[in-house]
């Protein structure tokens, strides 16, 4: 079980690597059908799928980099053992509110955010009937 989530760390890795790239590779272009998210990425890019199930690929460095580094970071998280742990436990806790304030922000320093938080506010009675 262990490896399995390790390799779904290793994939978010290389996700958040990529997402460092402009613009966004698994964004497309073609609007015509309203999808916007190319799900061929994942499939072309990130597994390397084979056309075949005979034909054997080769080894996706960038999904085994991740890999190594989620191993890693597991390791240095039991490693020390349960006070390394809960001082983990102290920022993994913390981090997705610091994170959520900081979008929150941002979000609120945009232009039009005062047209979106009043639309998300006003009550259209209209509407429910």
């Amino acid at each position: 079980i262990t490896v399995y989530y390790n390799l779904l760390l290793a994939y978010s890795l290389v996700y958040l690597w990529d997402s460092f790239k402009h613009p966004l590779p698994w964004i497309t272009e073609d609007s015509g059908n309203g999808k916007i998210w190319d799900v061929s990425y994942f499939y072309d890019k990130i597994l390397h799928l084979t056309p075949d199930i005979s034909e054997i690929g080769t080894i996706n460095t960038r999904v085994l980099i991740g890999n190594v580094v989620a191993f890693v970071v597991v390791y240095i998280c039991i490693a020390k053992g349960i006070k390394t742990s809960g001082k983990i436990a102290y920022v993994t806790v913390l981090a997705p509110y610091v994170l959520s304030a900081g979008l929150l922000l941002r979000g609120l320093f945009l232009e039009g955010s005062g047209n979106g938080i009043s639309y998300l506010f006003t009550i259209d009675l209209s509407k429910l009937t």
